[in-house]
């Protein structure tokens, strides 16, 4: 995501935690849901409710888009 730190405070209000939110949990929380966070600890993410292909990786590159050149498919 683009502006990571403007989601998390969007899904804080919703949740109305917002205002229980100082700038070091907002940090904290920011690098630990961070694409590269994400990728380090792969294991804590890897769906274990289906079967994958070997060496399926669910986080691959973070790039937008990337699905289709993995998967295949129709841009349109």
């Amino acid at each position: 995501m683009r502006d990571l730190e403007n989601c998390i405070d969007r899904i804080a209000a919703f949740l109305g935690v917002r205002d229980s939110l100082d700038s070091a949990t907002m940090s904290a929380i920011t690098q630990n849901v961070s694409f590269d966070s994400m990728k380090q600890h792969k294991h804590q993410y890897q769906p274990i409710s289906v079967s994958w292909k070997n060496n399926f990786q669910f986080i691959r590159k973070g790039v937008v888009g990337d699905g289709v050149q993995h998967f295949g498919g129709n841009t349109e």
